[in-house]
């Protein structure tokens, strides 16, 4: 006995004399995990099975009682079997240097792992992995998840932390685990795997096989439990409200008839027998009191209430399967000459998305529209994440002086097609001014312009530089004479080349042969990446904030091209079609191109065709004057004549019917009047200009 009481007094507890009574404060924590950390825990979790994984736990120690996980990542281990391995300290701080790196203001909490369908526990290893941890923080936590046994609305989770082993010798509890939220762990430190059983804590679980488990391995002798807690933020309710989310294009898709014929049968018998259930308990209503009835119900399924949601769930399906199915029979049967009969936009939309292939003759079915809203960013069975693209639409502004040097270069060099630098700034995000534009000479096969090299583009630059001009270049122009606006396979080498030097640099093209007064067939382009392509992604969000629409659709066949909804409400058609023929929203996309004049551009182009008072004294060739008056006299007559209808009519008709039969009609007083001024101010300077030459010589 003495024996004993020597030994029982040097670990810290005598059977003679007990240790003495000090109270340990309530220092027990809660681990607040976020739901996206939660989501990518399982995710990882689930796509290891049946190995496991690991990865650390980003956060913050909020204070003595909270620890926060904010997110996680994967993290690479080695494994023997289907356990993971301690990661070493090199390692951990290499990884805590990476993330002072990429500017996340969190610190690692912890780590986790998964255990794949053998419950939350930590084995030898893990302790050791965990003791890693408590090495660079002592307050570090661990995390088992269990992505087998979590099923909706039940996640198998636990945290976990070491105790110390001096702490277990001495006798003493490693923490007062009463939480100041209400949870109830406390540890006790068990010294056999008989006193398991005993363990009061896994008699009143929820699931005593995890918690025996959790206790053959350790739990509460070398590491203890920490209760866990989730929070959201508004962002993560509105992810977690959305993640499934259907849209309108779920009802598009056809079930397999087997498995909704399958379903039909057992829905309609869980039908039956309800129907039987609700009969009973309507003869039970007639023969017992109300309150022996209320007494009978109680736990008893509402039968009438199952009923009703299994008839709206079979009318539903029955009606989106069947509407399904004639969309799809009528989709397959009408032909191209069907998209006469609607023109509207929902005819457009309609037609787009369901749409014919005239080579082969076939249709396309339910499968290949999943394949091709899948390549085009959305899916009608599984519709793309929402995630709304920033209003980036830019406006190119070209000055007066730089479009009159286009238009003035191109016409100069038609047939051939020229080239030249644009020169100017990027504003902001939304806006590219061009100042000034000069040509540059290029070499050419046919009459096309090719591609200019890197180094030269380099060389332009760095004359630029010591021109002292303080604009860049922004881009590029040429002329495509008498054919459109858009850009061939060299022009897209091209601006491959440009874009390669600055991502924002813009390729116009302009047609110094279809521009007319009033009118400049002028367009600007930029590449499409062709990752953003193939993601089904948009290359931009083109609705500019100064009010221009040009929403850009990728097309996936040149059959599609009229349907194109921009081309038939084009004012040019023609050029549109062969825009979208050349990769117009396929390799390039359009941007909106606006004109601004300062004060000096303004003078300069009011006193573009001004005339001076020499210019009266320029007389005109006598056959061109002589014939100027002859079309002027005869216009002086048919004006005449439209007038002097008009006179009539006035005298016949109300002042309230001629005021609407006069709407869009040309008014002929005015242009007479207007053409009489013209033919006597020409002919007087006619005359005084050669009674002046007579005299003068």
């Amino acid at each position: 006995m003495e024996r004993l009481q020597r030994m029982f007094a040097g670990t810290g507890g005598s059977l003679g004399h007990p240790p003495p009574d000090s109270p340990t404060l309530d220092s027990s924590e809660q681990v607040y995990i976020s739901s996206l950390a939660l989501l990518k825990m399982l995710k990882h979790g689930r796509a290891g099975v049946p190995m496991e994984v690991m990865g650390l736990m980003l956060g913050e120690f909020v204070d003595e009682y909270t620890v926060r996980v904010v997110d996680v990542f994967a993290m690479p281990q080695s494994g023997t079997g289907v356990s993971v391995e301690a990661v070493d300290h090199v390692f951990q701080t290499n990884m805590l240097d990476m993330l002072k790196q990429t500017g996340r203001p969190e610190m690692v909490v912890g780590w986790y792992h998964s255990h794949p369908g053998f419950g939350c526990w930590l084995s030898g290893v893990d302790i050791n992995t965990q003791q890693s941890f408590e090495a660079l923080n002592q307050r570090a936590v661990a995390v088992v998840v269990d992505p087998i046994q979590s099923v909706k609305g039940k996640v198998v989770i636990d945290a976990f932390r070491l105790i110390n082993p001096q702490t277990m010798m001495l006798g003493q509890e490693p923490r007062q685990t009463t939480s100041n939220l209400g949870h109830l762990n406390k540890p006790s430190i068990q010294v056999s795997v008989e006193q398991i059983l005993l363990n009061h804590s896994c008699f009143h679980s929820t699931d005593s096989y995890d918690c025996f488990q959790a206790l053959i391995h350790g739990l509460n002798r070398h590491y203890y439990s920490i209760a866990i807690n989730y929070r959201k933020n508004e962002l993560e309710e509105k992810m977690l409200l959305n993640l499934h989310k259907k849209k309108w294009t779920d009802g598009l898709t056809l079930r397999r008839f087997d498995t909704h014929s399958k379903t039909n049968e057992q829905t309609v018998q869980e039908m039956l027998n309800l129907a039987i259930k609700y009969n009973k308990a309507v003869q039970e209503e007639d023969e017992l009191p109300p309150e022996k009835l209320a007494i009978a119900n109680v736990g008893r399924q509402d039968a009438k209430k199952h009923l009703e949601e299994h008839v709206s769930n079979l009318m539903s399906s029955n009606i989106i399967q069947t509407l399904g199915t004639m969309l799809d029979t009528v989709v397959t049967s009408i032909g191209f000459n069907a998209w006469d009969v609607n023109e509207k936009d929902i005819g457009f939309i309609i037609w787009t998305i369901f749409w014919k292939d005239r080579r082969g003759g076939k249709a396309l079915r339910m499968e290949r529209l999943q394949r091709m809203f899948a390549g085009a960013g959305g899916s009608l069975g599984h519709p793309p994440p929402d995630s709304p693209t920033l209003d980036s639409s830019e406006q190119v502004y070209i000055s007066s002086l730089a479009l009159l040097k286009m238009l003035k270069h191109g016409r100069a060099g038609v047939p051939m097609e020229v080239m030249g630098l644009m020169l100017g700034e990027f504003v902001d995000e939304y806006t590219v001014r061009v100042v000034d534009v000069f040509a540059m000479p290029q070499s050419g096969t046919g009459v096309s312009v090719e591609a200019v090299d890197h180094v030269f583009q380099t060389n332009m630059l760095d004359m630029l530089k010591q021109t002292g001009r303080p604009e860049m270049v922004v881009g590029w122009y040429h002329s495509h004479p008498g054919f459109g606006c858009w850009l061939s396979g060299v022009d897209i080498n091209t601006q491959q080349s440009f874009e390669a030097l600055n991502q924002r640099a813009v390729a116009v093209v302009v047609d110094p042969i279809q521009s007319v007064k009033g009118k400049v067939v002028i367009d600007a382009f930029r590449l499409i990446n062709p990752q953003t392509m193939m993601l089904g992604q948009e290359p931009r969000q083109t609705t500019s904030n100064l009010g221009h629409l040009n929403k850009p659709s990728i097309q996936v066949s040149v059959e599609q091209i009229p349907l194109n909804h921009y081309c038939f409400h084009s004012t040019n058609s023609y050029d549109c079609f062969q825009a979208l023929i050349h990769g117009l929203n396929r390799h390039y996309y359009s941007i909106a191109i606006n004109y601004r004049k300062n004060e000096l551009e303004e003078k300069m182009l009011l006193n573009l065709h001004k005339k001076k008072w020499t210019d009266g004294l320029t007389l005109r060739r006598f056959d061109t004057h002589s014939k100027t008056n002859e079309q002027t006299v005869q216009e002086m007559l048919n004006l005449a004549i439209k007038y002097n209808k008009a006179v009539q009519e006035e005298d016949e008709l109300p002042p309230e019917k001629l005021a609407i039969a006069n709407v869009g009609r040309q008014d002929a007083k005015k242009h007479l009047e207007e053409h009489v001024s013209n033919l006597m101010s020409s002919n007087i300077i006619q005359t005084l200009g050669t009674m002046l030459d007579t005299v003068v010589f």
